[in-house]
């Protein structure tokens, strides 16, 4: 059997060595996607930093025009008080002057029809009396 032994030996150490190489080779490959796969990112990661950086820009800008929106509203917001208050004071003047206007004709002609009514009573007072007078 020793001359066996080497041989054996020998075989064994060739299938270790073989098994080592597989298991290297697909270590090998493996690690190979991998790094593929961290490159990958890697760009995205890089090609996202860059459009954060768009996008941190981009939204900036818009809070810069908001905020110039706001100021000038508010700037805005007591002269818009003023001149409401100012309308609306008019608007009640006008609206006093149209009250005044549609009552006043009415209330004069009430009062002529009240005046013609009261003539006209007088009116046939005295015819009556009239009659029993002269009657």
């Amino acid at each position: 059997m020793l001359p066996d032994t080497p041989l054996m030996f020998t075989v064994l150490l060739l299938l270790v060595a073989f098994i080592v190489a597989a298991r290297a080779t697909l270590a090998w490959a493996a690690l190979e996607r991998l790094s593929a796969d961290v490159r990958a990112r890697g760009a995205a990661l890089d090609e996202r930093s860059v459009n954060v950086a768009r996008s941190l820009d981009h939204a900036r800008a818009r809070l810069a025009a908001a905020n110039a929106t706001i100021e000038h509203t508010l700037w805005a917001l007591p002269r818009v008080d003023a001149r409401l208050d100012t309308q609306s004071t008019d608007l009640r003047a006008r609206r006093a002057q149209f009250d005044e206007l549609r009552t006043g004709p009415l209330t004069g002609a009430r009062s002529a029809a009240a005046q013609a009514r009261s003539t006209a009573r007088l009116v046939l007072r005295l015819a009556t009396l009239r009659r029993k007078m002269l009657g």
